[in-house]
């Protein structure tokens, strides 16, 4: 506990203590009262069953006796009855008269009511009969009180011992959750740390590492990360400025600057497929956490940590971006696309942020635009969506506008102007020449009005822009919103060559699609943690599945066994996946068939050819979302998945 502004504030450790007793409390309380009941009915039962069996057998013991009216036999067999401690009272009934009885007066003088087998008896007697039969006949009865003492006496026992157990659980739960309450606080106050320290201290800036998990590793690599990243940044301004210094110097010195930014490109695309890997255990495993039974309050600090981790998972992806634009390996992959459709997806996927914030986004599409051109989709809507999702960022009232118009219609290669209006805060005129620079945010660095970003958003667009042929271009002042628009020259679709067929490994679903369904899923992978994610989220799902820890182990499963579908890592010792997808293809039969899936943190178009070339038949990237990963092998394996029944 500790004092908030309108009180007493509980923090996440209590409330996890508190959560995780109250259920435990619960559960508890349901188990030991339904135990109860259970046993209780089941005694009530026992003694039911014992009473009537024993009746019907002192009537059968005793028709002879009754038939010839034999008191003294019925005495000496009363008393024999009456040995027996259970019994509390016996009454021989015979010709319609009270032939003997034994039992204390007190039981005796209470007259006789029958006790059903569904209520336990007050009195601690349960009471039954039975019929003195013969041909058919009638001739008296057995009256006969069983003792219930032994049975209570036992039930109240067995109660103790059950409270006891359940007091002893509550503690080692209270105990436990304690553990796990500490656990997770330092865990989320880590992975926090780390996405704010990026985002507020850029390069060279570090954040605490605490345990040995795989939030400490990817605390870590992104220490490592950052100070490699600023002493790059450091020998890169270096050989600038003793470029600028000797003019005899400059081609050298450029030559060393091209150097040293081409291998600061290489070292951020391999530290970033790095990140991925263990971030992949810590979305993974976080996404997983978000089926556990938790109350609210945990369920908001779980998304707290995945949204930390999804920040950390942009952040990579931009600096990855960026790399690839310095170093001169980004490609663009021109296609037939839909330009309307474009403009319309890229806006729908910033309409929830500016609905949150009670913004209007509006698009403005020109008649005149050509329906479909030759660009590549994935780059101009990730311009897009970044230029917009910074209106919406900075804009705390009023509108947005994401505007397409033609700058020359009806000519054979179309100029076309993208625009994106805001009515936000504005941006000083001696800001904007830095603004599409590097770790460069529209806040003042030193104001608390901190709207969140690394500053890498708009350099990439920009760059982006630039390998279309086109720049982007602000319009801006204080107060009066702002204009960032860029022209490109785009091709209509009827002065564009029909591609090839894009060649794929063959599909080879089978018709019975259940039958693919029934067989195990192979997972190949070489990290223990991404094996133990990936295989909890398979087998929450419903799924079989089958482990191997590199290519060879995975063509020996395939020749072993039947395999519904393969979900392969592409970087493995011993045998890659690369290499093992080639020799499964090689394969006759079925298993030279099975759906492969290539599951890798390599997130680049390049590596997705390679697996494509190599026989598999899809491909999904690390740190990968459940439903993602769920919806890909619904699509190949044949069977939809989630069901929660195990297969």
């Amino acid at each position: 506990m500790r004092p908030g502004r309108t009180g007493w504030i509980l923090s996440f450790r209590g409330k996890t203590v508190l959560g995780i007793a109250l259920i435990e409390i619960v559960l508890l309380a349901i188990l030991v009262w339904s135990s109860l009941s259970y046993l209780g009915d089941s005694s009530a039962r026992s003694i039911a069953e014992r009473a009537s069996a024993t009746a019907t057998q002192l009537a059968a013991l005793a028709k002879d006796a009754v038939l010839s009216e034999d008191l003294a036999s019925l005495e000496t067999f009363a008393d024999e009855v009456m040995a027996n401690e259970q019994t509390a009272y016996l009454r021989v009934i015979g010709h319609g008269n009270l032939l003997v009885q034994r039992g204390t007066p007190e039981v005796l003088a209470k007259p006789y009511q029958a006790d059903s087998a569904q209520v336990r008896p007050a009195d601690g007697v349960f009471d039954a009969d039975a019929p003195i039969r013969e041909g058919g006949m009638d001739f008296g009865r057995i009256e006969l009180g069983i003792s219930t003492k032994g049975q209570e006496q036992l039930f109240g026992e067995a109660r103790a011992h059950l409270l006891g157990i359940a007091t002893i659980e509550v503690v080692l739960v209270a105990l436990f959750s304690i553990l796990l309450g500490t656990y997770l606080t330092r865990a989320l106050d880590g992975l926090r740390g780390a996405a704010q320290a990026i985002i507020e201290g850029g390069p060279g800036s570090t954040v605490p590492v605490r345990g040995r998990d795989e939030i400490a590793d990817t605390a870590r690599a992104f220490n490592a990360m950052s100070e490699r990243l600023r002493r790059s940044y450091t020998e890169l301004d270096e050989a600038r400025r003793r470029a600028e210094a000797a003019a005899e110097e400059a081609e050298a010195a450029s030559a060393e600057a091209t150097r040293a930014n081409a291998a600061k490109s290489r070292f951020l695309a391999h530290m970033s497929h790095e990140l991925r890997t263990p971030l992949n255990a810590v979305l993974g495993t976080l996404d997983l956490a978000e089926d556990w039974v938790l109350p609210a309050e945990q369920h908001a600090q779980l998304g707290i940590a995945r949204d930390a981790g999804r920040a950390l998972l942009e952040l990579i992806n931009n600096v990855l971006d960026l790399s690839k634009i310095e170093s001169g390996e980004m490609d663009l992959y021109p296609e037939r696309a839909d330009l309307v459709a474009l403009v319309r997806a890229a806006a729908a996927m910033v309409l929830p942020l500016a609905q949150a914030k009670g913004l209007t986004l509006e698009v403005r599409l020109d008649p005149r635009l050509p329906r479909t051109v030759s660009v590549d989709p994935v780059r101009l809507r990730q311009v897009l969506i970044n230029l917009a999702g910074n209106a919406v960022k900075f804009t705390a009232a009023g509108r947005i506008e994401l505007r397409v118009e033609t700058r020359c219609p009806g000519e054979a290669c179309q100029r076309v102007r993208f625009e994106v209006i805001d009515s936000g805060i504005g941006i000083p005129s001696e800001r904007q020449a830095s603004l599409f620079d590097e770790f460069t945010q529209v806040n003042d660095p030193l104001s608390y009005d901190r709207r969140g970003g690394t500053g890498l958003g708009l350099a990439i667009a920009q760059r982006i822009v630039n390998l279309m042929g086109g720049s982007i271009h602000v319009q801006s002042a204080p107060g009066r919103g702002s204009c960032f628009w860029f022209e490109l020259t785009l091709i209509p679709a009827e002065l564009i060559a029909p591609p090839e067929p894009r060649r794929r490994a063959p599909s080879c679903r089978p018709a019975e699609q259940d039958a693919r369904g029934a067989l195990p899923i192979l997972l190949v992978d070489d990290n223990q943690v991404n094996r133990m994610v990936a295989e909890a989220t398979l087998r929450k799902a419903g799924y079989q599945v089958r482990i191997a820890t590199n290519g060879a182990e995975a063509l020996e499963a395939v020749c072993s066994e039947p395999i519904g579908s393969i979900l392969m890592d592409v970087s493995m010792p011993v045998m890659d996946g690369i290499e093992a997808s080639r020799r499964i293809r090689a394969l006759s039969g079925y298993p030279g068939r099975v759906p492969i899936i290539a599951m890798t943190a390599h997130a680049l178009k390049e590596e997705e050819d390679r697996c494509m070339a190599a026989g598999m038949d899809d491909f999904i990237t690390k740190p990968f979302l459940r439903a993602n990963l769920l919806a890909v092998l619904t699509r190949w394996h044949g069977q939809e998945a989630g069901s929660g029944e195990p297969r």
